[in-house]
């Protein structure tokens, strides 16, 4: 299934940077430093929401791959001989013609 690269991309992205603000926010530095927290509290909710949009589009683009990869099939129409006799009398019939 082909997916969007750049959605995907951008998810790996922004883990990555959440992963850095949770790691920042775990260390001794970031509790004494209450401004700055807070700061990067707000931008982890703010990049965990776009995360959470993404892997809804994601999904979508994947739902949307899934319908489009399923098998067609086609089936012959046969036609049986009384509809072969009708197109054949109706072509020999000189009273219907195309003029262009």
């Amino acid at each position: 299934m082909h997916i969007n690269n750049n959605i995907t991309h951008e998810i790996v992205e922004l883990s990555e940077i959440k992963k850095a603000y949770n790691h920042y926010l775990s260390s001794y530095e970031a509790q004494q430093d209450i401004e700055n927290y807070t700061y990067i509290v707000e931008n982890r909710n703010t990049i965990s929401l776009h995360l959470r949009e993404l892997y809804t589009k994601l999904a979508i683009q994947q739902q949307a791959q899934k319908a489009l990869n399923q098998n067609i099939r086609y089936t012959k129409y046969t036609p049986c001989s009384l509809e072969k006799s009708a197109i054949l009398h109706f072509n020999s019939d000189n009273r219907f013609s195309i003029t262009e």
